[in-house]
């Protein structure tokens, strides 16, 4: 029993290190933002979508919201077969707003995919940087700002920027702590040249360097993917041609999974991600997570039949959940959300036991996305 002591208390010690290694990255990392410039690249945004009566219009007129000059952007919706009123709901939007440049590409009917519907509107596309996000997202209204700035700086060939969940529910503040985490992981990684992840729902490229990696991009099985493979991408031609920005004024918001079997799905096609990247730092990294949540979890367990493991159960739980903290903490303050610093606890909780769980159901079972089931 003293050798699974001793292994778990390397193990935890092991990944609270890790963790503040992430940690000194993020806070190290440059914001790089400055409202106040001319303003200089023309966008064109690329939104796929697929049944988002909901919440097209939403995430349309947080985009026509922008503190940006119109005729620096132009906006493309691409429709994959929705099946409800969001073609309607788009073309009712243009007629509106006559003003701004709107494209719908409609579909032929066949539910062709997210890569094959952005592939459609970047084919009509007339800027150099393609500035990709979601149906059911909305931006704030630094948001080309932010993305402009960086660029007037850089030309980068990839820019990928925050999300977190809209909403101020019990439920949408506890997932934003950990989203919060994983975005100041996200940023880290990029510095230390070892990406781990970014959002499709904020993402920047060069209209060239998108086309150059899309085929590659296709041939994986993975039935998203347009964010990290892109990302990795470009990583392996030249680290220095992608940033990851930090900024609260890059921040892009989306909707939090309505329910425990959309939530499931989410987490179950983020996880299978890591069969597909194979790459041995992040599947050693998503081990050492699992590693962890499993190892507090059974002692934690263990001690309610076996008082004399109950201390070692909480140094271990006081450790991880210690720097798991410190490093969500530190991120809801640097997105200025330091209001979801109480609900830090209730997420790490979350957090242990959900994603042994997830693991287990993704190495087992199939998941849905978009109407379609998927395996792993």
């Amino acid at each position: 029993m003293s050798i699974i002591i001793t292994l778990s208390y390397v193990l935890i010690l092991v990944y609270a290190i890790v963790l503040i290694v992430y940690l000194i990255g993020f806070l190290r990392s440059d914001e790089r933002g400055a409202i106040d410039h001319e303003q200089r690249t023309f966008f064109s945004i690329v939104i796929a979508a697929r049944n988002e009566e909901k919440t097209i219009i939403d995430c349309l007129n947080s985009i026509l919201n922008q503190a940006y000059p119109i005729s620096k952007y132009e906006i493309l919706i691409s429709d994959d077969a929705s099946s409800d009123q969001t073609v309607l709901l788009v073309k009712e939007f243009i007629k509106n707003n006559a003003f701004c440049s709107i494209q719908l590409i409609e579909s032929n009917g066949v539910h062709e995919g997210k890569k094959k519907s952005l592939k459609r509107a970047v084919d009509k596309s007339k800027g150099d940087y393609l500035l990709f996000t979601d149906a059911d997202c909305t931006a704030g209204m630094n948001w080309l700002n932010e993305m402009d700035s960086i660029l007037s700086k850089r030309p980068y060939e990839m820019v990928a920027g925050p999300v977190l969940y809209k909403g101020s529910g019990i439920i949408s503040n506890i997932l934003n702590v950990e989203m919060a985490a994983l975005q100041a992981i996200s940023v880290s990684s990029v510095k230390m040249r070892k990406p781990l992840m970014c959002n499709g729902a904020n993402i920047c490229l060069q209209r060239n360097v998108w086309l150059a990696h899309y085929d590659a991009m296709m041939k994986e099985p993975y039935p998203g993917g347009d964010d990290v493979f892109m990302m990795l991408s470009v990583m392996d031609k030249n680290y220095k041609n992608f940033y990851y920005s930090r900024s609260y004024n890059a921040m892009v918001y989306t909707q939090p999974a309505k329910s425990i079997i959309e939530f499931s799905d989410q987490r179950n096609r983020w996880a299978s991600k890591i069969y597909h990247l194979r790459r041995m730092y992040i599947s050693s990294l998503g081990l050492l997570v699992l590693l962890s949540n499993l190892v507090v979890c059974v002692f934690m367990v263990s001690s309610v039949f076996n008082k004399d493991i109950l201390s070692v159960s909480l140094n271990l739980l006081l450790l991880k959940a210690g720097s798991d903290i410190l490093i969500s903490t530190s991120a809801l303050n640097n997105f200025k959300r330091s209001d979801l610093i109480v609900y830090s606890f209730p997420a790490f909780a979350l957090n242990l036991f959900y994603v042994p769980l997830i693991a287990l159901r993704s190495a087992l079972f199939s998941y849905k996305w978009k109407g379609k089931s998927y395996s792993n």
